[in-house]
């Protein structure tokens, strides 16, 4: 279906001009042509990031993060608490997407590699490192993150328009992105935007999610009517939603 090849050192360097290590742990510096403003952030996975505006000169940069010690070693200490919640994938670790099933294997090429096809997402990893290696675990991310956005592109919208000409509701736009707080959105317009991270989910969360957005069509609010009109079209919509709490954007 589609492939991706990248080597471990492009893997390693790409995204950032350089790693500075300082007592608290290694930052990475990015310089970011649209960055209007310095930024730090801190990812569970790649650690601290700062990102740059053009202008913007590292020392500038590295004497920012020195006075913003204290702030990152407390959000350090809460991200390694989210990072424990992380899945470590392996071999045997079992994990689906709604089409593919996630495959990791070895191989004695020093790439990074990646296919899709006949209902397996395989990712390939150097013989000779350790797939725990952050690395490779941020690539295994990718790899499915890509394939969650093929399957959503062809499934979520359609499956969208489906259910809303079984309920006769109107929708002028339906799109499918990697957001990071929400699982779905329908703006004033009817406007829907649907999660890629739903492949992830059994059908009838999947449903609940779109069902949820198509409701706003007509109720845009959460109150009492909106969970009526909700249950009209999906018995059961309030046990669904205490069930979508089992997962989660931030981490998985």
């Amino acid at each position: 279906m589609f492939c991706r090849f990248l080597l471990l050192n492009d893997f390693e360097y790409m995204g950032f001009i350089r790693k500075v290590e300082f007592d608290f742990g290694d930052v990475l510096l990015e310089r970011n042509p649209r960055s209007k403003n310095l930024k730090i952030k801190i990812h569970p996975e790649k650690g601290i990031l700062v990102t740059m505006p053009l202008l913007c000169t590292e020392a500038y940069a590295l004497n920012f993060v020195k006075n913003k010690e204290a702030w990152i070693k407390s959000s350090l200490t809460k991200t390694a608490r989210v990072k424990n919640k992380f899945t470590l994938f392996t071999e045997t670790v079992v994990f689906k997407t709604r089409f593919h099933e996630l495959v990791i294997q070895k191989h004695s090429r020093q790439v990074l590699r990646f296919e899709v096809k006949l209902g397996k997402l395989t990712v390939f990893y150097p013989d000779f490192t350790d797939v725990s290696d952050p690395k490779i675990q941020n690539f295994i991310r990718h790899a499915i993150i890509q394939t969650m956005k093929f399957e959503a592109k062809n499934y979520l919208p359609k499956r969208t328009l489906e259910l809303a000409n079984k309920f006769q509701l109107q929708v002028t736009e339906i799109k499918v992105r990697n957001n990071k707080t929400r699982w779905g959105s329908c703006s004033g317009k009817n406007s829907i935007n649907l999660n890629i991270h739903l492949m992830r989910m059994p059908d009838p969360l999947i449903d609940y999610v779109i069902l949820h957005e198509l409701a706003h069509t007509k109720v845009k609010s959460h109150g009492k009517p909106f969970w009526q009109f909700l249950e009209t079209l999906l018995p059961g919509a309030k046990l669904l939603d205490k069930k979508l709490n089992e997962y989660h954007l931030g981490y998985w």
